[in-house]
């Protein structure tokens, strides 16, 4: 009798506890997609897949292709001004997230260059379309 009150009592603990605990991993998965998605987008981008990048970024509303001409020469511009001032890129690592809702994050990284310099950086990400995305526009 005694165990069977001890057996009862431990199940309803767990179920106590359980809408806690699922809730405590559903928020930690939810800032694992983000930080993942920009992991891909940096890969991307650093890899030398521009096309590849631009498509991890959300404008806000489908751009044209004279838009995507430009953001391209800009990111290529971006790229040569980096190269020239810091040396080459040598690694990213992707550091931590912070979400804001279900739909937006900020997303922590850093950089590191030829010249023994690092940079933390941060990306506002959106999910939108079923995927996480670098917003570049406010």
């Amino acid at each position: 009798m005694r165990k069977t009150i001890h057996a009862i009592l431990l199940l309803l603990c767990a179920v106590a506890f359980l809408p806690q605990m699922t809730s405590c991993r559903k928020k930690t998965d939810m800032g694992m997609a983000p930080k993942m998605a920009l992991d891909s987008a940096l890969s991307k981008l650093y890899g030398g897949d521009i096309d590849g990048y631009i498509e991890c970024l959300d404008f806000g509303s489908r751009i044209d292709t004279l838009t995507r001409m430009q953001v391209e020469k800009m990111l290529y511009m971006a790229a040569k001004t980096t190269h020239s001032n810091k040396g080459d890129f040598l690694d990213y690592k992707v550091t931590g997230a912070e979400m804001k809702g279900d739909t937006v994050a900020y997303v922590f990284y850093k950089l590191d260059f030829a010249n023994d310099t690092a940079e933390v950086c941060s990306e506002k990400m959106v999910y939108r379309d079923g995927r996480w995305r670098i917003r570049v526009r406010n």
